[in-house]
């Protein structure tokens, strides 16, 4: 598993200088008991925003590895985040009746033009390979 080393006790004024790192990297059977205190610790940190905007920098390059708590939010309130809002897709397309579609199978919604984009990808790349292979 990699591991993002953010370096945070290096941001100048940090409220968690000094605190346990366990406070912030809990142990699963700790996250009741140690989340509160760590998020009441970055509430009153003057490098809040600073410490939340590396974090979301680390993660954006490793989006597998989010863990911790940074900024006062956790990994799962981090990943909400950076989710784009509910009325777009993924990639940011608007999800309208024209432009949704449901998949009977599982009840999920899929972006038309998302669809489109990839179907397109994939006629490409059969055709490159197509190609190479001739």
């Amino acid at each position: 598993m990699l591991t993002l080393n953010l370096d945070l006790p290096n941001l100048p004024g940090a409220a968690c200088v000094g605190a346990p790192p366990e406070l912030w990297h809990p142990a699963p059977r700790d996250v009741t008991e140690y989340t509160p205190t760590a998020k009441a610790i970055c509430g009153t940190c003057p490098v809040r925003q600073a410490c939340l905007d590396h974090a979301m920098s680390a993660e954006a390059a490793h989006p597998t590895d989010r863990h911790g708590i940074y900024g006062g939010m956790t990994a799962e309130q981090r990943t909400d985040l950076g989710r784009p809002p509910a009325d777009t897709c993924r990639n940011g397309h608007p999800r309208t009746d024209e432009n949704t579609t449901i998949v009977a199978s599982t009840g999920r919604r899929r972006c038309r033009t998302c669809k489109k984009a990839n179907a397109r990808a994939n006629r490409e790349r059969a055709r490159a390979r197509e190609e190479t292979a001739a």
